[in-house]
């Protein structure tokens, strides 16, 4: 029922906590992620249908953050908690819809934004770069800090790719990576997938005590194999959904 509920992280962080009669989730683990997702989906909205004044909407993000980064620090001893728990991801959501907030209605933000100097963003780059280094080899509460800072990164990044004059590099000009871009969904959800096949072909082939070069052939098969299934997925699964998804937003457009 957690699968279904869309409360998949707790079982998840259920699961990695306890041994609980051997049981595993399996493959089924990743979606703990998207299940955050939809509880944001399905929560976020309410906080523009009861409260219509934009000050408003600024002032409960913020309450929302500072809630979470509480929690955080409460639990920092808590590595699963702070990895998987609802409360946890709430300062991540909550920072990007204050970054989306600033964008929609702040001309001064975006002007400032559009012309930061290279230099600084290169600067801003090299030390959250540094950051995510950094945080798989500190203590709990450090790590938590520095998991913190790198939300922050990751918002500068999207804002820096989307709107800032002189980035010193767009990842967007690469266009391997942008048509990449419509099978990234399928490509989180089924590596799992991918993986599993290319451990079966590993065992198949009887090959034990991998070299680099066969590390480094797995991780390359296992990626194609991922690939394989995203395509497919994308093609044979999730365009039938964006094709109503785009109906739904014709009908909105009709009524107004």
């Amino acid at each position: 029922m957690y699968y279904f509920t869309f409360l998949a992280n707790f079982d998840v962080l259920d699961i990695y906590s306890s041994i609980r009669d051997g049981k595993s989730a399996l493959m089924l683990d990743i979606t703990w992620s998207v299940a955050i997702e939809e509880q944001f989906y399905l929560f976020w909205p309410l906080i523009f249908i009861f409260f219509s004044k934009k000050r408003i909407w600024l002032l409960i993000m913020t309450l929302i953050m500072l809630f979470s980064i509480a929690f955080k620090l409460y639990h920092a001893e808590e590595n699963l908690l702070n990895y998987y728990h609802t409360f946890a991801c709430l300062y991540f959501l909550a920072l990007g819809g204050i970054g989306a907030y600033f964008v929609m209605y702040s001309n001064v933000f975006k002007q400032k934004l559009a012309n930061l100097p290279k230099g600084l963003i290169f600067l801003i780059y090299l030390v959250g770069w540094t950051v995510m280094v950094m945080i798989g080899q500190t203590g709990q509460m450090t790590k938590v800090i520095l998991s913190l800072i790198s939300g922050a990164f990751y918002l500068f990044v999207i804002l820096d790719q989307n709107f800032s004059k002189y980035s010193f590099y767009k990842i967007g000009s690469l266009k391997c990576l942008t048509n990449l871009g419509k099978y990234t969904y399928g490509l989180y959800l089924l590596h799992p997938i991918g993986i599993q096949v290319s451990i079966v072909l590993i065992k198949y082939l009887n090959i034990e005590n991998l070299s680099n070069t066969q590390v480094f052939m797995f991780n390359l098969l296992s990626f194609v194999c991922t690939l394989c299934f995203a395509w497919a997925s994308f093609h044979y699964f999730e365009l039938y959904f964006l094709k109503i998804k785009s109906k739904f937003a014709l009908l909105k457009t009709g009524r107004n």
